[in-house]
């Protein structure tokens, strides 16, 4: 299509510059300067618990590091059951009303509480019953156990923070939480010369110094004491069982494999795994911590194509930035691994270049996956979630015991590129049936 000029001369329109203009709107947008300064307070967060991973690596060898990455599993875990989707619910609902502020405060008080001490209370009664089912005992788990409720408690309050758009104070207190645990993490191990479970207590001091600094923030928004709401806690739990099933079935996904290496192969090999699987989410760092910025921007808007353009955008960017940053890290692995970590973690090299490539796909998918969540969760999520899982744990429940850590690692890659197809179709479908229906 032919346009005029200033002087009256017809020169064709290109897209070039239209795109270039779209493009330089995104990255210049307040979306991603709260993306830029999330990911700089994240790197440095990555930075100590890199350090602490390290740490704990060195000074507990990799029969420690794999005791220490299997309480680390069991705990998040029940995290996640306990949170019961809230995570998401809770940014929700605040982002859309922070007169609730309060009550959702209150609720996630019963919810954490609740649901995480009965979860703690149930693997302290599977550990007496059936020792074998739990790989770790003692000391070490106990304090995966107290870990549970009070990390439940700190999701859901940093859930609230992200509603009301406290961006920097969030970034500030997990920034803290993990120089925090750093800090007293080396005094336990470096100057006391302590165990596993000193290092994950020390761990969870500095996790309950960060959720009471977030609770001192949203006490000071919100007018009088919290007290519990019945019909938003029912709403909230209605919006967040979907959310709840997805989010458990993500962590299964990332999780299950490192515990079945633990069952299958021993405590060592699952250190070596531990670190290669710790480093892999590292790398995803930049797509995580633009996902977690753009379900608020999504929800908030009208229009489902601008929806769609945005989700389009963030899946985009995310790639072009992270393919040849995992170029270089997988150039760089075999090098720099032993030099961090010592030669004695060399076999975690393998499973994590093998990794890189689901990262990939898994960064694009989190960030594809935030349509669906701005449109209420539909079901079909929930089937495409739990497909997912079970195939990874299906195959690596064949695959571990004749590949080892390197097979399980393929298996992992292989989910990641299929989950990021499927939600890819998903979007597709959703988006055209919403813009038939005129929403």
């Amino acid at each position: 299509m032919p346009i005029l000029n200033p002087d009256n001369e017809i020169k064709p329109l290109t897209v070039a510059p239209l795109v270039r203009s779209e493009w330089m709107g995104f990255i210049h947008s307040d979306y991603m300067r709260k993306s830029a300064g999330t990911y700089l307070a994240r790197v440095a967060s990555s930075i100590a618990g890199l350090l602490s991973t390290v740490m704990v690596a060195r000074y507990l060898g990799p029969q420690g590091r794999g005791d220490f990455s299997t309480a680390l599993a069991i705990s998040s875990i029940g995290m996640q059951l306990a949170q019961m989707g809230w995570v998401v619910s809770n940014t929700w609902l605040s982002a859309r009303d922070h007169s609730q502020l309060r009550p959702l405060l209150a609720n996630s008080w019963v919810m954490s509480l609740s649901v995480g001490g009965i979860f703690s209370a149930l693997v302290l009664f599977v550990s007496h019953m059936f020792p074998v089912w739990v790989p770790i005992q003692g000391a070490l788990l106990w304090v995966t156990l107290a870990w549970v409720p009070i990390g439940t408690l700190y999701m859901l309050a940093q859930s609230l923070l992200l509603g009301v758009q406290k961006i920097a104070v969030y970034n500030w207190i997990e920034l803290g939480n993990k120089f925090l645990a750093l800090v007293l993490m080396a005094v336990a191990l470096i100057e006391l010369r302590m165990g596993t479970a000193s290092a994950f207590f020390a761990a969870l001091v500095a996790l309950i110094v960060g959720t009471m600094a977030m609770h001192a923030v949203i006490l000071q928004k919100v007018d009088g004491w919290p007290l519990p709401s019945w019909p938003l806690f029912r709403t909230n739990l209605a919006h967040g069982m979907k959310s709840y099933a997805l989010l458990f079935f993500n962590l299964l996904i990332m999780r299950a494999d490192l515990l079945l290496v633990r069952s299958m192969m021993g405590a060592k090999d699952a250190g070596w795994y531990g670190v290669a699987t710790g480093i892999a989410e590292y790398a995803v760092l930049l797509p995580t911590v633009m996902a977690t910025i753009l379900l608020p921007k999504l929800t908030a808007m009208q229009s489902i194509s601008e929806r769609i353009q945005w989700t389009k955008r963030a899946c985009w960017f995310c790639a072009l930035v992270t393919a040849p940053t995992f170029l270089v890290g997988g150039i760089l692995t075999p090098w720099l691994l032993p030099l961090i970590f010592g030669r004695e973690f060399l076999p975690s090299v393998i499973p994590f270049l093998i990794l890189l490539p689901g990262m990939f796909f898994f960064g694009m998918e989190i960030n594809a996956a935030q349509f669906l969540q701005s449109i209420g969760l539909p079901g079909e999520m929930i089937g495409v979630w739990a497909g997912c899982t079970a195939i990874n744990i299906a195959a690596n429940y064949w695959i571990i015991p004749i590949y080892g850590i390197q097979g399980s690692a393929a298996v992992c890659s292989v989910t990641y590129a299929l989950w990021f197809l499927a939600v890819v179709l998903l979007v597709n479908k959703k988006a055209r049936d919403l813009e038939r229906s005129g929403v």
